[in-house]
């Protein structure tokens, strides 16, 4: 950062469907196409958590400065709306995106109907081991993940409420264990 300070930016490859794929609000500029030829590793699209950062008020003609090391005077071609790419509970952080053609991705979200899933999975699957054959496919639903998450933190949250409550009972039984004691002092007097 200008001030000396370590500062992070999260970054992500993406195809040039991504924002569609996922339905994330784009509120200024345009996203990326494979049919621009500078998308190709020369633009970045930010989030409002990273334009508010570095206090850009207007994306167009924006570059981003030298600080940003591979992406330095990287065009930035649109502002999204702030979305939770990490987990729900945490702040929305600064991230860009960008498009990368040399890139060989690790992980691909597919946007499925539910009416084919076996037959997609067949052909997806089939398509991976084309693709990446070193790398075994694997699969996960979206929806199933956060879900997942949300349980983890039910399950939490139960045993919180279980601890709360046999903490409360254990300072009651305590006292009427002093109150009782109390009253055994003051029959006797």
């Amino acid at each position: 950062e200008d001030d000396g300070q370590m500062g992070f930016v999260f970054e992500y490859s993406v195809a040039d469907n991504y924002l569609d794929l996922l339905d994330i609000e784009l509120l200024e500029g345009r996203a990326f196409s494979a049919n621009i030829q500078e998308d190709q590793g020369k633009t970045v699209i930010v989030n409002e958590a990273f334009a508010k950062k570095y206090n850009i008020e207007s994306i167009e003609g924006y570059r981003l400065p030298e600080k940003f090391g591979d992406f330095a005077n990287a065009s930035v071609v649109g502002l999204v709306k702030d979305y939770h790419f990490s987990t729900l509970k945490s702040t929305v952080e600064p991230m860009m995106m960008h498009m990368n053609p040399d890139l060989r991705y690790g992980h691909l979200l597919v946007k499925i109907s539910p009416n084919e899933v076996q037959t997609t999975l067949a052909q997806l699957r089939a398509a991976w081991t084309n693709v990446r054959p070193d790398k075994t496919f694997q699969f996960s639903f979206l929806d199933e993940d956060i879900q997942k998450q949300y349980e983890a933190e039910a399950r939490w949250n139960k045993a919180i409420t279980s601890t709360t409550i046999l903490a409360i009972i254990i300072a009651l039984l305590g006292l009427f264990g002093l109150v009782d004691l109390s009253l055994i002092q003051r029959t006797k007097e």
